[in-house]
């Protein structure tokens, strides 16, 4: 693998090397060589099964991570490298605790190890935990698929630092109903699964009010042991477009999860 720094930039595939750019690696290019076995010998070999076992838990994980990356629809554009990698890399993990199947059918079973879930952050320069700096109260019930978080008075420059200049902030509280092995996430079912409500929009410079919020999944249920209730919350910046209208700083916010039952 290389690393093009200057010269002709571009992405996809040319001859036997591929191109491609990262998030986190502003300006910088990744070029690599195409290589190993033919696909057909791949997919018949006994000396490849192998292979087609790790092919074959890498695509469950993969999944896997798919689904908790749809758990975090509201909250995942705070997020300041790409998540999923690494919720690909918990999948794997969680996947290894699988004592029972073979390799090649392993199943990610995250109801089982849902507390590795807990605590996850989409972001490395400015965490949520740095921003606000006093613990949340928490509360889920899985009978009535909610959570209620207790927010504190929040004092800018005592317990919230705010790394950005914009003038309005407003949180997300998000949850989600996260089914071991689930069906490929589908975009236009996520309200039935994933619910959000925000806070008001809040001048960054005057105290936040105490205030208890509750998010629920009408008409939801969590009551098999495969499923497991994600809460995430976020901080969104804004500036005013119109004396009505308030438009997303981008770049700017965190989140994670704060709790999983």
């Amino acid at each position: 693998m290389a690393i093009l720094k200057s010269g002709i930039p571009f992405t996809g595939s040319v001859g036997n090397m591929s191109c491609y750019t990262r998030k986190d690696m502003e300006g910088v290019y990744i070029v690599r060589t195409k290589g190993g076995g033919s696909r057909k010998k791949i997919a018949k070999s006994p000396t490849c099964k192998a292979i087609r076992d790790n092919n074959a838990d890498f695509g469950v994980s993969s999944k896997a991570g798919s689904n908790v990356r749809w758990m975090l629809t509201y909250v995942k554009h705070l997020a300041d490298y790409n998540i999923t990698p690494k919720l690909n890399s918990l999948s794997k993990i969680i996947q290894s605790y699988d004592r029972v199947n073979p390799k090649g059918k392993r199943e990610v079973l995250f109801a089982k190890h849902r507390q590795l879930l807990n605590g996850f952050s989409l972001n490395n320069r400015y965490p949520l935990d740095g921003i606000v700096r006093h613990p949340l109260q928490c509360t889920i019930n899985r009978t009535t698929c909610s959570a209620i978080v207790q927010f504190p008075d929040l004092i800018p420059g005592v317990n919230l630092f705010l790394p950005w200049k914009a003038p309005l902030y407003r949180f997300i509280i998000s949850l989600g109903i996260l089914t071991d092995n689930g069906a490929k996430p589908v975009q236009e079912r996520t309200h039935r699964f994933v619910k959000r409500v925000y806070t008001a929009w809040q001048t960054a410079q005057i105290p936040f009010a105490a205030q208890q919020i509750e998010v629920k999944i009408e008409n939801g249920y969590a009551d098999e042991e495969g499923q497991t209730l994600i809460l995430s919350i976020g901080i969104e910046m804004g500036e005013p477009i119109t004396n009505e209208l308030i438009g997303i700083v981008k770049n700017t916010g965190s989140a994670k999860i704060v709790m999983v039952e």
